[in-house]
């Protein structure tokens, strides 16, 4: 029976309505609950310090973040990935990165430190230090690593740098443009040490100032260099920050307890800066470092150091190359007629190598042998290489046995080939097996 047209309006009015409610509920999820920032691949991103589409890598194949510039990178220095690597950006309180490896080559960690009216009222990221406090260099190293002292940072500096006569190699600038202006020349001449080219200092806390900055790649030398030194190491890999008398406080770096086989390294946060964190993690013996400079917020810095290192582990790894038993071919025992013998690998063959690199190709060389021949005579070799590069090498050995001619044996093989080269005649080639 056809509905009437007071029907038709009722169902259409409500028709209205639902349509009403679900655009004002998109529109509330939308206000309310904001998508997350758009990861990219910026056409500049490196792999192996090279463009990734010149290297025939296509965009989904790449690791997707926003930050600024980044880099990662394995502890043997091979780089992995980077973008704007050499740019030269605030750093934030990876600075303490550098305060660390000076405090630690300087080797006074049981040295009593006071805590001067200055590092008390620093500001900023603080381990609420009080003072005429006295603790230890290597509790303020804690402090200063675990929770971002500001205030551990210039105990640490006014401590070390005194009033040394002898670092006077660099010159000072204007009073007031450095916190600490001796401990910050040793700064910049380790920084010249360690051949960072893209890196200047003016504090040990990492503030913003015009003459304080460093880069991706620089952050990136600075973190293998440091995680070199057990203490570093044993410091940033530890997830709280023991205070007397109160609760622990948890370190900055939560990718210690979000990531698999996270072990450090530091975060850091200022508004010329952004959100910056240089993160490391260990699996296996694989270690790598992903620097993340600039950015969005707090929570995407985490991810997208994770999203690096996960990239990294993905790509970068050990795989086997050419599993044991593999034949790669036969080759003549010279002191038989017509006699070949299979050959090939007894061991599986694996190397770590970065896969994006380039795929492996494989140059095999066997020579001929002589009887006698065990499963453990070496006849030749395999080489693996990438991009030319030779990654792994494995002896081929042989997979039979075969003795020695006897004397009579001997005398018929010798008859033979003389006929063969008046005759000019050949033989069948015939494979000898093991009995």
């Amino acid at each position: 029976m056809p509905r009437s047209p007071h029907s038709r309006r009722e169902l259409a009015r409500v028709a209205s309505l639902v349509a009403l409610v679900i655009l004002l509920f998109t529109l509330s999820i939308t206000v309310f609950c904001p998508m997350p920032g758009y990861a990219v691949v910026l056409e500049t991103d490196q792999i192996g310090g090279i463009p990734y589409i010149e290297r025939g890598i296509s965009a989904d194949q790449m690791v997707n973040i926003d930050a600024k510039t980044g880099y990662l990178v394995t502890k043997d220095g091979v780089v992995l990935w980077s973008r704007g690597a050499q740019e030269r950006r605030a750093i934030a309180s990876i600075t303490k990165v550098m305060t660390a490896i000076i405090a630690i080559e300087e080797d006074r960690l049981d040295d009593e430190v006071m805590i001067s009216p200055y590092a008390s009222i620093i500001g900023g990221s603080t381990a609420n230090f009080e003072a005429g406090q006295v603790y230890t260099m290597r509790y303020l190293l804690d402090a200063m690593l675990l929770v971002s002292g500001n205030d551990a940072a210039i105990a640490i500096a006014e401590h070390i740098g005194g009033d040394d006569a002898s670092i006077t190699e660099f010159e000072v600038p204007p009073s007031g443009e450095f916190d600490t202006p001796a401990f910050t020349i040793l700064m910049n001449k380790k920084a010249h040490e360690m051949g960072l080219e893209n890196s200047h200092f003016t504090n040990p806390q990492g503030f913003d100032a015009e003459e304080h900055y460093s880069s991706a790649e620089d952050v990136a030398k600075m973190v293998t260099y440091a995680m070199k030194k057990p203490l570093f190491r044993e410091i940033v890999s530890t997830t709280q920050f023991d205070v007397p008398g109160a609760e622990p406080r948890p370190s900055t770096n939560i990718l210690l307890t979000t990531f698999e086989g996270a072990n450090g390294v530091k975060t850091g946060m200022t508004d010329a800066a952004g959100e910056c964190l240089a993160g490391s993690a260990l699996r296996g013996d694989i270690e790598l470092y992903g620097i993340v400079l600039g950015a969005a917020s707090d929570e995407e810095r985490f991810q997208e150091c994770a999203d690096l290192l996960s990239f990294g582990f993905d790509h970068y790894a050990n795989r086997i190359l050419a599993e044991s038993g593999t034949v790669l071919g036969s080759t003549e025992v010279t002191n038989y007629l017509d006699v070949e013998i299979e050959v090939g690998i007894t061991h599986d063959v694996a190397a770590t190598y970065y896969d994006l690199l380039g795929p492996i190709e494989q140059k095999v060389h066997i020579e001929p042998i002589k009887a006698p021949v065990t499963n453990d005579t070496i006849v030749g070799s395999i080489k693996f290489l990438q991009n030319g590069e030779v990654i792994a090498t494995e002896p081929i050995y042989s997979f039979e046995e075969i003795e020695r001619p006897t004397f009579f044996e001997s005398i018929q093989i010798s008859l033979t080939r003389m006929w063969r080269w008046m005759t000019g005649s050949g033989g069948d080639k015939q494979l000898v097996t093991t009995d």
